[in-house]
C-alpha cells in the first residue's frame, strides 16, 4: 500500500495512494475515497479523524492515548483493506 505521511509540528497529514505529499498536486492525487472509508472504520472504533487527512497531536494526549489510537489505526486499516479496494496509487510529476 502506498501512502505519504508527513507533518509539521503537531499536524500530521495522511495521504493514501501517493508516494509523496509535498505539493498541492500531490495532495489532490491522494485517494480520498479510500481515506474516507478508513475514517469511517476509525469512527466505528471510537477515534475521530478530520476529513482531508489532517491529524493533530497534542500535549494533552498521553502515551496511552497514542498507543490506543495506533492500535485503532491498525485495526481500521485492516478492515478498510479487507472490504476493498485498496488505495488507488497515483503518479504525480
Amino acid at each position: 500500500m502506498t501512502a505519504a505521511i508527513g507533518g509539521v509540528g503537531p499536524v500530521v497529514q495522511c495521504a493514501p495512494g501517493v508516494a509523496r505529499n509535498n505539493t498541492f498536486t500531490d495532495f489532490m492525487a491522494a485517494d480520498q475515497e479510500f481515506y474516507d472509508r478508513f475514517v469511517v472504520q476509525m469512527l466505528r472504533r471510537g477515534v475521530f479523524a478530520l476529513p482531508g487527512g489532517r491529524w493533530y497531536i497534542s500535549t494533552a494526549h498521553t502515551d496511552e492515548d497514542i498507543a490506543q489510537t495506533v492500535a485503532v489505526i491498525d485495526e481500521a486499516l485492516g478492515a478498510t483493506l479487507a472490504e476493498g479496494p485498496g488505495p488507488v496509487t497515483a503518479t504525480t510529476e
